[in-house]
């Protein structure tokens, strides 16, 4: 018998981690226990949830050598959680924490454990050396137990690199395309770093020394960035290999936790497309495999940067990956499947195609969630033709390449007329984030105001994307009212109609699939 399990929604209730250091780094002096049991009091304190109502904890550490007895119990104890608590350490390598949230979603979805904390913890600077115990005599050599239990593979007995140089030549993945991944997720890190998009996430750690208290709040590894030097690396695991220390990930320390309960009371929202990836960067080889064999935009990949450029605390990168995922989603980095506007009038959906358009529709959401669209005026509606805004003057300023229809005679008035109709659009839901918007439909066009203005969220105007299964055929579809040069900023449109003369000339990123205000439209 097919058992089919019921659809289950989980609530991440919040997701920190703590800065991640540098190998013999700032983070050196602290135990992979105490840095998870900073992340989970971090994550506690910022839910609002007591240690006494955690049922249970789950935290991933590979390199557990010297670390003593149960380090998810030390854990939950240094973040206030009772000793009557249980706690499991789970190891399954770079994925550990990434499998520590996933048995605890599986415990809530049974109905075990309500309230579960989850997450990683790795201190790489701290691993010790060991020697064989049955050494009675003379010389014996010592093990790092950092790379026999962490970097290489039991059964082979090679190194994880020499491992990803097979997968690389298998895949025609050149040294050249590893170090353009590596530089790109620096860059997005550096980025991310430089305009605090980080700062939800990261709880801030303390290290006391002996000329005071030094507080860490920042990602060590994106500070040693050195693109010139990037290029003349030599390989360093095969002679003629493409795997460099630049163009992979580094050894490094720290912790993340986050906070799972049930979800099934939360609204059921229904994203059709994956509006961000995040691939652990172990070696840039091995997101540029996926993305190939995936098909995967690269711009959803990694939208903060990656371990390459973040650092790779073994045990803590899978629930990391998660972390900075789930706050790149509440912050709007990254497109998002669908957008409900609740009307006074009835709920437009807007359904958008990151995949088809990644641009357009990342850049239509970050400024939802920036408020900008709010009092728009839509000042140009041309019946069956489309509605035009996102022009904060409401002028449309600038110069567009949409040309306006013939003019009809319908009951003896020429058409486009000027009339005027409003709506109050209430809010809008992006995922699961409600921000208040106001929209103000003027309709009526002079039929020739074709000029647009507005501004992007990457700077500067961003090209047109066109995509061949995507076409002006029908009603309802939402594309960038580009300029005559191809150029796109903020403003937007909805066909009312079939438009074919907009083909090649504008990007469609998303649709209304559902009766809405704008049937009231003619």
């Amino acid at each position: 018998m097919l058992f089919i399990p019921p659809l289950f929604f989980l609530l991440f209730v919040e997701s920190v981690r703590t800065p991640i250091g540098s190998f013999m780094g700032a983070l050196k002096s602290l135990s992979a226990s105490k840095l998870g049991s900073l992340a989970i009091r971090g994550a506690l304190e910022k839910s609002k949830i007591s240690g006494d109502q955690v049922n249970e904890v789950y935290m991933g550490q590979v390199l557990q050598g010297g670390e003593g007895q149960a380090p998810s119990t030390q854990a939950l104890i240094g973040a206030g959680i009772p000793t009557t608590v249980p706690s499991t350490t789970i190891n399954k390598v770079c994925s550990s924490g990434m499998k520590a949230v996933m048995l605890a979603a599986q415990n809530i979805q049974l109905g075990i454990s309500p309230i579960m904390v989850a997450g990683g913890m790795e201190s790489m600077s701290r691993v010790p050396f060991a020697v064989n115990r049955g050494m009675t005599f003379g010389d014996s050599t010592l093990r790092d137990l950092l790379t026999y239990d962490g970097l290489t593979d039991p059964g082979t007995k090679k190194l994880m690199g020499n491992c990803v140089e097979i997968t690389a030549k298998k895949h025609n993945i050149t040294r050249e395309m590893q170090d353009k991944f590596a530089i790109d997720s620096y860059t997005k890190s550096i980025n991310s770093t430089k305009n605090k998009l980080f700062s939800q996430e990261i709880v801030p750690v303390t290290i006391e020394t002996k000329k005071g208290s030094i507080v860490v709040a920042e990602d060590e590894e994106v500070k040693n960035f050195r693109p010139e030097k990037m290029l003349t690396l030599k390989p360093t695991f095969e002679k003629d290999g493409t795997i460099t220390a630049a163009n992979a990930s580094k050894i490094n320390d720290g912790a993340s936790a986050l906070v799972l309960m049930d979800g099934s009371s939360i609204e059921k929202i229904n994203v059709r497309d994956i509006a961000a990836w995040e691939l652990n960067e172990a070696f840039s080889a091995v997101p540029i495999v996926a993305e190939k064999v995936l098909g995967i935009p690269h711009e959803l990949v990694n939208i903060r940067g990656g371990s390459v450029s973040l650092g790779h605390p073994l045990g803590s990168s899978g629930s990391r990956i998660l972390v900075t995922l789930i706050h790149s989603l509440k912050k709007g980095d990254c497109s998002w499947g669908k957008v409900v506007l609740e009307t006074s009038a009835g709920d437009l959906e807007l359904e958008f195609w990151p995949k088809e358009a990644p641009k357009a529709t990342r850049n239509f959401i970050q400024l939802c969630l920036e408020g900008y669209y709010d009092n728009t005026i839509f000042h140009r509606v041309v019946p069956g033709f489309i509605i035009q805004g996102g022009d904060p003057t409401g002028t449309g300023l600038g110069k567009s390449r949409i040309p306006p229809p013939q003019k009809k005679l319908i009951f003896g008035i020429e058409y486009p007329l000027d009339y005027s109709l409003f709506f109050s659009l209430l809010m809008v839901v992006v995922g699961l984030n409600i921000l208040s918007l106001s929209f103000f439909f003027l309709v009526g066009d002079d039929g020739w105001n074709v000029r647009i203005g507005g501004d992007s969220i990457y700077g500067e105007p961003f090209r047109t994307e066109i995509h061949s299964r995507l076409r002006f055929v029908r009603r309802g579809l939402v594309a960038m009212a580009s300029n005559e040069d191809g150029e796109n900023a903020s403003q937007f449109f909805i066909t009312l109609g079939n438009t074919p003369e907009l083909a090649e000339k504008a990007t469609i990123f998303g649709t209304v699939p559902t009766p809405s205000p704008f049937s009231l439209l003619p």
